[in-house]
């Protein structure tokens, strides 16, 4: 009998773990929406909002994926969709992260395309875009329009003028979140960004940023 995943990642731990260094395998998890709680005597108390964790407990909700049927659950989503995504992916990305005139790099092109492409639709944070969007609000439809829209950006990012940042001779590094592919525009003020929004990718001087590693 198999035992299907619940806690499904929508950032996946293998690429949490391309953040890390060797032997390490815990880092800093910051939560900027921590919440809190009242007591009996009406005290509010703030929870944490920092912590350590390894990439198995972050970026992840429970069931997050699974679609519900009666008394039963589909997860085929996160099974099938994602894993075969993800193990392109991750190929994909550690050619491009180590950048040279390969072979390899002109195999992955497509593959590094529809993993950002659908990294950037698979969050909590891309899920209420596409909902708010498209005014979906039932999580079967969701999930769907969301496979549907995986080659979104794909056609506009291979368009688009490529620069890889390399961090290696500075103090400050690269880091993750838990919407890793993240959008930029300098003439786009903070409204833009509120909640599930971002400058549309469309846009003149709109940057796409994606950190590697």
């Amino acid at each position: 009998m198999e035992i299907l995943p619940k806690n499904h990642h929508y950032v996946p731990i293998w690429y949490q773990k391309r953040f890390m260094l060797p032997r390490q395998e815990k880092y800093f998890y910051l939560n900027i929406n921590p919440g809190g709680s009242r007591d009996t005597k009406g005290n509010f108390h703030r929870h944490q909002d920092l912590y350590r964790h390894g990439p198995k407990f972050c970026f992840c909700e429970k069931d997050f994926y699974s679609l519900e049927f009666g008394t039963g659950k589909s997860m085929d989503i996160e099974k099938y969709f994602f894993g075969s995504i993800d193990d392109r992916g991750s190929i994909a990305v550690e050619n491009f992260s180590n950048y040279g005139i390969k072979p390899e790099i002109h195999k992955s092109f497509r593959d590094f395309l529809l993993f950002i492409s659908s990294q950037k639709l698979r969050t909590p944070k891309g899920l209420s875009w596409i909902s708010k969007e498209l005014g979906i609000n039932n999580k079967l439809k969701l999930l769907n329009k969301m496979v549907e829209l995986r080659n979104l950006y794909c056609a506009i990012w291979t368009e688009s003028v490529w620069q890889i940042a390399d961090a290696s001779l500075s103090e400050t590094k690269f880091i993750v979140s838990d919407h890793p592919v993240a959008v930029y525009n300098r003439v786009c003020g903070p409204q833009w960004s509120k909640r599930h929004g971002d400058p549309d990718i469309r846009l003149n001087a709109t940057h796409t940023l994606f950190p590697m590693s």
